[in-house]
C-alpha cells in the first residue's frame, strides 16, 4: 500500500500529505516543504530534515514521513529549488552555495530539537556541504 497521487498532491495511507509550509527566511523564492508533525502528546523525539534526489520531490516520501511522525519525529520534506512544490522554473538554481543556504533555512525552521539531516541520492551533496559548513 503505497502513496497515491491526487492531482499535484501526494497522499500517504491514512490520507495525509503533510502540512504545506514555506520557509520565511528566504525573500526571493518561497522554499516549500511538507511538515509531518509528531503526535501532540509530548512524545516529540526530534526532527528529520529530508533532501530528495535529482529526479524526485517531497511527494515521493510522504509515506515514510507519516510513519516517522507517528513514531514521534517532526519530518520536514523539502522541495529543492526547481523541483516539486518549488515556484522556481524546473531545475533552476544559481549554484551549490544557494542550495546549501536553502538547507540552512529549513534546518532553522526545525528549531532546537535534535535534528537529523538526510540527503538521498543527489540530495546528499547539499546535506554534506551544509554539515561541513555548519556542524551544529
Amino acid at each position: 500500500m503505497g502513496a497515491s497521487v491526487n492531482g499535484n498532491k501526494a497522499i500517504a495511507p491514512g490520507g495525509t500529505s503533510g502540512e504545506l509550509r514555506t520557509a520565511p527566511r528566504n525573500r526571493r523564492l518561497v522554499l516549500r516543504y511538507r511538515l509531518f508533525a509528531p503526535p501532540s502528546d509530548g512524545s516529540h523525539r526530534g526532527n528529520v530534515v529530508h533532501l530528495h534526489g535529482i529526479q524526485s520531490h517531497s511527494g515521493w516520501y510522504v509515506e515514510t514521513a507519516a510513519e516517522l511522525a507517528r513514531r514521534g519525529y517532526a519530518v520536514y520534506l523539502t522541495d529543492r529549488r526547481g523541483s516539486g512544490l518549488s515556484t522556481a522554473p524546473r531545475g533552476d538554481f544559481a549554484g551549490s552555495q544557494q542550495l546549501v543556504d536553502d538547507v540552512g533555512a529549513i534546518v532553522d525552521e526545525a528549531g532546537e530539537q535534535p535534528t537529523v539531516l538526510v540527503g538521498g541520492c543527489w540530495g546528499a551533496r547539499p546535506a554534506v556541504a551544509y554539515t561541513a559548513q555548519s556542524p551544529r
